[in-house]
This record gives structure tokens, sequence and C-alpha cells, in this order.
């Protein structure tokens, strides 16, 4: 009967923790979760939401417009990894309930601005800053894009001040951290650390590594971030 009513939705249930079973359901075009349960005026309007919003993804001259030719563009899918890409998505979406039907006209008008910033204050509030704002650097991403492609005139957004700001101190290692762990440290740690401090490379870089990379001299890789991944070459005395 809820498909009948409510086509192109499905549930997943969860076990709360007195026991009872509880269903949240989803709109499965969007991937968007809808509120209440089927026939409570929560659910309708927040279907209807859903179904303006797939509709507006096959609308050209809207924001989702927009996303959909920089998802697609060959910047996007040679430029960025896979894992990348999929975080762009992710956030792109997140902001089609909102911008998903704007029309690519009110991206050139520098009011649309205050709309951006305003929509990161209410994310960063339930969501956290540093989310807000990696948010809106994604749009922004795809707002530049836009330009340089001629999609829009401009990007009003380009340059925001960022909410969130982190504080490394207490992740930096110190010469004498390096010393402590240096006199207990396996041989294999040790080599590990050097690499790390000496090329600067992420974990999974550097444990992707293989011993062919080591010429005896010199350690060239191809680092992960993006798809292009040039080769670096680093001097490194094992």
């Amino acid at each position: 009967m809820v498909r009948a009513e409510y086509p192109g939705v499905f549930a997943t249930y969860k076990t709360l923790k007195d026991g009872t079973r509880k269903a949240y359901w989803y709109h499965r075009a969007t991937g968007i979760r809808l509120d209440g349960e089927p026939g409570e005026r929560a659910f309708i309007l927040s279907y209807a939401e859903a179904e303006r919003t797939l509709k507006a993804r096959h609308s050209g001259d809207t924001f989702n417009g927009l996303a959909r030719e920089f998802t697609a563009s060959p910047e996007f899918e040679t430029k960025l990894s896979a894992s990348t890409q999929r975080e762009y998505k992710r956030m792109l979406t997140k902001a089609e309930p909102v911008f998903g039907d704007l029309p690519r006209e009110a991206l050139n008008e520098p009011a649309v601005r205050r709309d951006f910033l305003d929509w990161r204050a209410k994310v960063a509030r339930t969501s956290g800053e540093r989310e807000a704002d990696n948010r809106l650097s994604v749009i922004s991403a795809m707002l530049t894009w836009g330009q340089e492609n001629g999609r829009i005139e401009a990007n009003h957004i380009r340059g925001f001040k960022r909410l969130y700001h982190a504080d490394r101190a207490e992740i930096v290692w110190l010469p004498e951290y390096i010393d402590a762990f240096m006199r207990v440290a396996p041989i294999e740690l040790q080599r590990a650390l050097i690499i790390a401090l000496h090329t600067g490379q992420r974990q999974g870089d550097i444990l992707r590594l293989p011993w062919s990379a080591y010429d005896g001299s010199a350690i060239t890789l191809r680092q992960g971030k993006s798809a292009r991944g040039g080769r670096v070459c680093f001097g490194v005395q094992l």
C-alpha cells in the first residue's frame, strides 16, 4: 500500500535500545531521508520536496543542471581521485534540497553569496563548521568551473572566509619525540618514519610503496591524491 501511494520509497530498519524496531524511510532516486511515517504530514511534505529535487536534477538551467555538467566534465573525472569525486558528489547532493532548482541566472547575481553563507551557517549548527566549510568549498569549485567554462558569469563565493580552523600543534612530532621513537622502535618502523619525515607523503601512499620504488639512493613514487598523480622523487638514506 505504501509503494502504491508513494512510489520510489524504501525503508531501512533499526532495533532500538528498548527492543522496538523502527523504520526509516528514504526516497530511492535521490537518497533523501523522509520525515515521519507514510501518511503523516511531515512524510508527505518531505516526499514532495524529494520529488521536486528529482525533477530539478533533470532541468539544465538550474543549480543541479550545473552540478550535473560539472561532475560529468573531464576536469572532474580525470583530475580528481575516486574518493574525492564521491565526496564532491555527496556534498552537492546535500545542497540539492535548498539550491537544486535555483535558476542558473540567479548564480550570476551578487546577492546569491548571502544565500550560500546563510545556508552554511545552518549547516555549521547541525553538522559542524568543518563540514559546512567543505560543502561551500565544493560549491565554490563547481562555480569556478562553471565560470571558466562559460556556464555562468561569476563565482560570487570565491575566497569566502572559512569558519573552521584546525589546530594541528598536537600532531606535530617534535625532535625529542622522534629521538624517543628511534631508540625503541623496530628497524621496520624506523624506516617508515624516515620515509614519512623526508617525503611528507600520506600514510596511504607510503603503505603502497613497493621495494622497487627505492633504487638505493632515492625513492620514486606516484602520489595518489589526484587521478593524474605525477611522479615525485626523493633522496632518502635507509
